[in-house]
Order: structure tokens, then sequence, then C-alpha cells
């Protein structure tokens, strides 16, 4: 089968059937969710952008809708595959598709389809195409244009954008000549106008790279066709698929309309798939960098400088890919698989805002800076971002004294002009995974500059804030533009809507000094500026969620200029947490059943709160989060106390088992997340934990007990709560600090016979509870030291620790007897070299049965002299000792010198104990 069955996009980026609840999406990151990178700030809806901008595939379902119409977004590219909707000649299936467009039209999105697919009924044996493609459009014989005659009279008057297929020009889409496409696109022009003259027909969005030169033949191809002319050949709107780099928009643009001028004409110009993937949380390279892709704030910067591209070559719609990341092998949407939103959220909504209703565009930019000049209305915008590896700073010239400055996370400050321009520091470019390293495909963080003569600026209230009862407005207006004064005669405030269909609130008293616009725009004129209105908010119903719309008049225009601010009336510090269990300071012990209620009241019903997430020993980025608690359980007396019905179901309540955590004081942190803001409210509880740990005893050695050669540390370790058996699993030794500050020394034997232990607990099940341990001392310094000992319940999880000082000494001693400290020798004369040596950990024999000797340097570095001769008679050494287990104990050796230069030299004397296994130092210096 010719056909290839992928959906469109690039083969790794394949469509499927989403279904997420977008319950998150309104608010920030959810406790306890692992953060692969920070949640995007989500900004106020951008209700006033152009219809430039959409997505492909917005999830099904209204929510997700509303997600992307909030973003800025007024179309969702959407697939109606042929073989989903008509699985069998005889069968239609349209319930998905007609939810699809309901939920996109009821969010305000515009639909535009894409024609694809092929059912396994429908192919030509011989060919693989459609059924009948080469007979006329309307013969009942040919299959595909039955089938988009169906499709367009269905959604007459719905959907007015039909694209015919997805990247023709690339192999995984479509394997045939490319005569056979256009023979598919000229049936469905046709198909398409028969059924709806309104709507327009899209060429298939074109990929370019995997085929530079098929637009060019299929031009070639349509104008050669006599009905070409006469049916506009056959298509309205040529789309592009640009990924990666966004400074490709303007060449594809820019030659493509050079070929269609020449050829057939003008015609609009679509991007209809946009976006790099996104590395740093892609399952598809194991979470790492992988060619043409980006980090979550590269993306972000790339919506930017890809949509201000589009902008100013002149592209009539630009259509990101994709929505959401669910069934994706890499991540490319704004929003991930569990419904949080990457910063490019954020950035999709700054560019909507910013670059919509342009009336003139610029590419002003160099080879270091970018620069993209929009107006629009009475502001200049400009889109600059840094092209290079190393940070920079640039000037945008100024016509005003002061301009706003807006990021890619939608950060806004102020900027004050100096010298007739805006100084700018830009961070540099980091996308490096193009073809090498030094190709930077995508700029660094860019920033957009606003400059209006008209200035409106709200102080009071902030946007977000809850208020009540008498509220004051404020803050200053300006038209720059004006010659005298400041440009501003009147400022009037609307609720719930702008003027004309809001209700109006007052006009504000205005000419109220404020020095910080004077100092602010450079002109002490403008200090006359300020403006209040005080409003009573006492009437308007609590927890409601309203927009206040602020207008100035221009005495320069005789217009009105607006911003807004949304507020809440009604409860500031909701929702509200109560905890129920444990009490401040109450001690519990075995599983704490961790109860109360949250509400917002806030909310115009119900309890306003969706969950509940507890944490133990700190708040939500550093305590341990217990789970989720169970939410909505019957409080009638919270529903009584706080005045509303609505507030009954407000209960929660969480089990937790305090396996593994050490008793004494504790806190846990109870989050209530508001479904009105997307807000989380805190309410902390401190309490006592009963929880022992394991009984641990160190019997041996005593307490500053001076011990050598290999030492025995042994004693016993039960939990009483064990059942049936000793409770305790492993014994555990650390020196001088305990895990992660000692060294660890090895694990006990555990589980000798101790018949005691089992007495003084009164039950057998004890017994076994002995454990030892034998230590090496060789190698440890001289000295004291503290031997740490932890047992292990496997009733509790815990550890108990003991700890036990000692004093450590070396038991492998070396004596040398000849030559004496720095005797004088001769390289012609021997010399013998005679001492003694014991390990007094022995239990029998000297200890030692080697003894090596090197020249100018220990072993492995020095000379190596030779062994000595060990096992003479030394009486006086064993006496010194104590012990006639020592008397053969002497060492001796010849040597001649021969051929070592004048000056100090030094022996390297090795005794090796067969007690400790290891080989004991001591030196000798002598003069030649």
């Amino acid at each position: 089968m010719l056909f290839r069955s992928f959906p469109f996009g690039k083969p790794s980026r394949v469509f499927v059937g989403l279904l997420f609840a977008f319950s998150t999406l309104a608010g920030g990151l959810l406790p306890g969710q692992p953060a692969l990178a920070a949640e995007a700030a989500v900004l106020a809806p951008v209700l006033d952008g152009d219809d430039r901008w959409g997505f492909n595939h917005v999830t099904p379902g209204a929510a997700a809708a509303q997600v992307a119409r909030n973003a800025g977004a007024r179309w969702n590219r959407w697939e109606f595959r042929w073989e989903k909707i008509q699985p069998q000649p005889d069968q239609l299936a349209w319930t998905e598709s007609d939810q699809a467009l309901s939920d996109s039209l009821n969010a305000g999105l515009s639909i535009q389809a894409v024609l694809i697919g092929l059912p396994s009924w429908a192919p030509d044996p011989a060919t693989g195409l459609p059924q009948g493609l080469y007979l006329a459009w309307d013969d009942p014989g040919n299959s595909w244009g039955r089938y988009v005659r169906e499709i367009v009279t269905r959604y007459r008057g719905k959907i007015r954008y039909w694209e015919v297929w997805n990247e023709p020009d690339a192999k995984d889409f479509w394997s045939q000549p490319i005569r056979d496409y256009y023979q598919l696109l000229k049936v469905s022009y046709q198909a398409i106008k028969s059924s709806d003259p309104a709507a327009q027909v899209l060429l298939g969005g074109l990929d370019y790279w995997h085929d530079p030169t098929f637009l060019d033949t299929l031009l070639g191809i349509a104008t050669a066709d006599p009905e070409g002319r006469a049916h506009s050949y056959f298509f309205d709107v040529i789309v592009w698929h640009v990924y990666s780099r966004p400074a490709e928009i303007l060449d594809r643009v820019a030659w493509s309309r050079g070929r269609l001028k020449a050829t057939v004409g003008d015609k609009p110009i679509w991007l209809n798939e946009t976006n790099v993937p996104v590395w740093n949380e892609s399952p598809f390279n194991d979470y790492r960098q992988f060619q043409w892709s980006a980090t979550t704030d590269e993306q972000a910067s790339f919506i930017i400088q890809a949509f201000a591209y589009s902008v100013a070559v002149g592209v009539d719609r630009v259509v990101m890919y994709r929505f959401q990341d669910v069934g994706e092998r890499q991540s490319w949407g704004i929003v991930r698989a569990d419904g949080t939103l990457r910063p490019a959220y954020t950035a999709f909504q700054v560019a909507t805002e910013f670059l919509s209703f342009p009336t003139s565009v610029a590419v002003q930019g160099g080879p270091t800076v970018e620069r993209i000049e929009i107006h629009r209305g009475g502001q200049r915008i400009s889109v600059v971002w840094n092209r290079t590896s190393v940070p920079l700073v640039t000037r945008v010239p100024a016509s005003y004294g002061r301009a706003e400055v807006i990021d890619q996370t939608g950060t806004r400050r102020n900027v004050s002009a100096s010298n007739g321009g805006y100084e700018l520091a830009l961070a540099p470019a980091t996308a490096n995974m193009g073809s090498n390293p030094g190709d930077y495909i995508i700029g660094g963080p860019p920033l957009i500059v606003v400059e209006a003569s008209s200035q409106l600026q709200v102080d009071h209230p902030t946007d977000g804030i809850a208020v009540g009862g008498m509220v004051a407005i404020d803050g200053w207006a300006v038209d720059q533009a004006a010659a005298t004064g400041t440009g501003v005669d009147m400022v009037n405030v609307y609720l719930d809507g702008p003027s004309g269909t809001g209700a109006f609130l007052g006009s504000a008293s205005y000419g109220a000094n404020r020095p910080e616009a004077g100092s602010a725009l450079g002109s002490d004129r403008f200090r006359a500026s300020g403006w209040r209105l005080q409003w009573d908010a006492s009437q308007i119903r609590s927890g409601q969620v309203h927009t206040l719309h602020i207008y100035a008049h221009s005495t320069v225009t005789n217009a009105w200029f607006s911003t807004t601010r949304t507020i809440r009336v009604g409860f500031a510090d909701d929702p509200g947490v109560g905890v129920d269990n444990p009490k401040p300071g109450e001690r519990v012990a075995g599983e704490v059943a961790i109860r109360g209620w949250a509400a917002d009241r806030n909310s115009p019903s119900g309890t306003g709160v969706d969950a509940v997430h507890v944490y133990l020993d700190g708040p939500s980025s550093v305590g341990r989060f217990l789970g989720a608690a169970t939410y909505g359980s019957s409080r009638s007396d919270v529903a009584a106390s706080l005045g509303s019905s609505e507030l009954r179901d407000s209960g929660w309540n969480l089990t937790w088992n305090p396996r593994g955590v050490t008793g004494g004081n504790h806190q846990v942190y109870i989050y209530a997340h508001s479904i009105l803001t997307g807000t989380w409210s805190l309410r902390q509880i401190s309490f006592e934990l009963d929880q022992p740990g394991p009984v641990l005893m160190i019997d041996r050695p005593a307490a500053e007990a001076h011990i050598l050669g290999v030492a025995e540390i042994a004693g016993w370790a039960a939990d009483p709560r064990g059942q049936g058996n000793t409770g305790v699993d492993t014994v555990q030794l650390f020196l001088d600090g305990g895990p992660g500050a000692g060294a660890y020394l090895g694990e006990a034997l555990y589980g000798a016979t101790r018949p005691d232990v089992a007495l003084s607990l009164r039950s057998p099940q004890f017994i076994n509870t002995g454990w030892s341990f034998a230590w090496n001392l060789g190698g440890i310094p001289e000295g004291r030291h503290v031997v740490h000992v932890l047992a292990h319940s496997s009733v509790s999880d815990l550890w108990t620790a003991q700890t036990r000082n000692v004093v450590v000494e070396q038991s492998t001693i070396i004596g040398v007897d000849a030559p004496a400290p720095n005797t004088r020798v001769s390289g012609a004369s021997t010399v013998l070299i005679t001492g003694w040596a014991v390990d007094r950990g022995a239990t029998a024999g000297t200890g030692v049965d080697m003894v090596h000797i090197y020249l100018d340097g220990p072993t492995g570095v020095g000379a190596f002299v030779g062994p000595a001769t060990y096992g003479a008679p030394r009486p006086d050494v064993a006496a010194a000792l104590g012990s006639p287990r020592f008397t053969n104990s002497g060492w001796s050796t010849s040597w001649l010198p021969a051929g070592l230069a004048p000056g100090e030299h030094v022996l390297y004397i090795y005794a090796y104990s067969n007690v400790t296994s290891l080989w004991a130092l001591t030196t000798r210096t002598i003069q030649v």
C-alpha cells in the first residue's frame, strides 16, 4: 500500500486520541509532583489578540480548548482521518469529529481541517491510490471525491479551511509521484468548492527539506493544466512547516512568495507546524541532547522568535505543533502529558499579546543582535535577542522617555531612555544542537520593548488581589505626544466589561501630583498625572472574580486608551484549612490518622477545593510527600460554622504509617488547592511521634579499653516489638562517626545465642540476639577512637546507635639495634643491620614471620636491600615484653653499600604480621 498510515506530522510526532482532565492547568505545579522543569507562570488570558495564532490538535474536551484560547490561540488544526470517519463503505462515524468541532467552537477556536488517511477498503489494488481518483471529481466511482464532498457538506458554515493531506513532499506521508498528489488536490478542490463555495483549500503543509524541488514541480504541473487558471490552480493557500531554526521562516516564505508570483499569482502563506522538540524532558533520547532539539527555556525563546519572524514576513496564520505531549515519543507540547505547563505556554501568551495587529513590520537586526520592529496603533514594539554565544548589551532607539520591557516569562519592567535609546543586556544563545556546535539554531532569550506615547499606570489594586469594602483604584496616566500638559484629561473605570458593556463605576479624580511619573518620563509636566477612584465593593458577592477596565482619554488624539486589572472580591485568605488530628503538640503512635477540612469561601459553588496534599517535616519543595488526602467527606459542622451549605463536603483524611521515621517532634504541612484561583493554602501542625527503636547493648570491649591486633567487639540487639523473632536484622559498625561521616567497618555477625537476653526480655524468641565483630586494627592510627554500632529494626525500619570509646595501640613493634642513627658507613665495607620485631597481638609465637629492607624509599619506590634472616633468640626482648613467646624475634642481614652517593640515606625496614596480615614500618638514617 503506497499510502503511509502515519497521521500528519513528522514520523516521530504521532497524533493519538488524548484523554486528559485539565484540572491542574489553571494553577501552579502540584505539591509532590516531580519537577522536570519549572512550571510556567500563567498570565492573564489573552483576550484581545488577533486570529493569526493556533495549535495543532488541541486535546479533546472543553477545558483544554479553553486553556488554548487563554494562551491567545484562535485556531485548532485538526485531522479528519478518512479511515476513522468511514471505516466501511456504508458506515460513517461522526461522533469524535463532531465533539472536537463543538469543543473548539464553544471555546472560540476555529477549526483548520486536514483531510488525510485511507481506509482499508478504499485503495485501488493496482495503484494504492483511492479508488477512482482519476475519474471526474463528482463521479460516484471517485471514492475520495465522495468522502470530501460528504464531510465538507456536513460541516459547511462551521469549517472554512480545508488542508489536503500533510507533507506530501515527504515519503513518510505520500510515496506516490507528485502528479498523483496534484490529482488528489484537484479532486479535493472541486469537491470542496461544490459543497461550500466560501471554503478555502490549503495545499498540504510542506516540509521542504525532504524534497526542495516539490513546490516548483507542483506549480509546473498546475500551470500546465488547461483547467488550472479557471480554478485558481486548485488551491487557495500555501502552507509551510518549519522546525528548530526560526530564521528559516524568513527564507522559506520569501522564496515561496516569489515562486507563487512568478507562476500562479499571489496567495496567502500559512505556517501551520512550527516548534522545536524539548530534549531535557523527552524519553526519546533518554533525556539527553539530540540534533535539532532544545531545552524548555530555549523552546520558549523559539516561540517568540518564530512568531516575530512570521509577523515580519507576513505569514497569515501561525499554528504551533503542538498543544500537548500525550502519546508522543518526543516532547513538543506547550502542555506536558500530566497537564502542567511548559515555559513555552507563557511565551505563547507573551507573543500573541504583543505581536497581534501589526500595522507595519521591519527586520532591523544585524549579525550579533536581531531586532524586529513592529508598529501598531500608538505603539512601537521591538523584539530583540542575542544571536551569539556571549552576553551582549544593545541599544534600542527611543522615541519617548520610558518603555516597558517584557521577557519570555511575562515579567515586566520599566526602563528609562538615555541618550536617545534604551540600553538592554541580552543573554547569550545556548541552543547549539544543529549540524555543528558553533551553529546556534535559536537566539538567546528575547526581550520585547513596548514604547507608546500613551502611558496608563495602575498602582492599586494589584492584579489578582482579593479586595472588600471600600477599594482605592489609583495610578497615573499621560500621553507623551502632548506639546504641553499631561496629554490626558479624564480617567473612567468600568467593571466586568469595556466601555459600553461593563458597569460604569465612575470617573476618577485626575491631576494629583505624581513626581515618580515625571521622573520616569523625564519631564516635570507629567507630574500632575495622578488619578484616583474610591469604589464600594461591599455590594459585590463574595468570592467572585472581576475585571476592572480603566480608560484614559487623550487630549492629543481624542481617543481612549485602556488597561485592565483582575480582582477577587471576598475572603483574601481562603482557601481555609482546618486540622482536627493530630492536635498541636499531641503525642501519637502507630498508624496516624491525619484529618481535617478545607474550603474556599470565595467559590461561587461547591467547596472551592479539589485536592489536599500532605508533607512531613517541610513544605512542598523540601518535605517528604505523604500523599494526597481523600477529599469530600461530609462536614456539616464546617458548613454551619462558615455559614454555607455549599461547604458541607469539605472533609479530608489521610492515614499515615510512620515506619522508618524516628520518634520525636515532627511537623505536617497540609496544602489545600483552590479551584477558583489555582493557588495552594498551607496549614502547619507540630506533634510528637512515639516511635522507639530497637534495644542495643555493647558488652565488650569495656569503655576506654586499650586494644591491639584483632579486637572483638560484641553485644546484643533486640526489638521487643518483634513478632516471633528478635525484631533486628542487621548490626553495622562505623569508626569515628556514624553513617555518612565515619568510616564503615563492616556488618557484625548476628544471631549468637544469648540466653541471658531471652531471660531478661522474658521470651525465648530473643535467645539468638548476640552479635560480634572481629576488628583488625592493622593500619588504624594509635590513640583514642570512637566505635559507632547501629542496630536496625525489622519492625519499625529504624536504627538505634550506641558508641564505645577505645584506645588503639599498634601491636607490631620493630626494633633496630644496628646501625645506630646517623652512623657513618663506607661503601667498601659490609654493614650489619640487626634488630627485632614482634606483634603483641599474637596468641602464640612472635606474631611476625618476615622482615624486608629497602633503601631510600618505601616498598615500590626504594631499592630492595633484601630479606633479613628472622628468628634469632632475643631473650632480652622476651623479658622486656613479659612473655617467652617473643624470644625468637631477632632479625639480621649483611649489606654492602657499594656505589652509593656520599651523603644521607634512609633504610626502610618492614615487618610482616601474621596476626593482622599487614606490614609495619620503621626507618633508620645513615651517612655514607
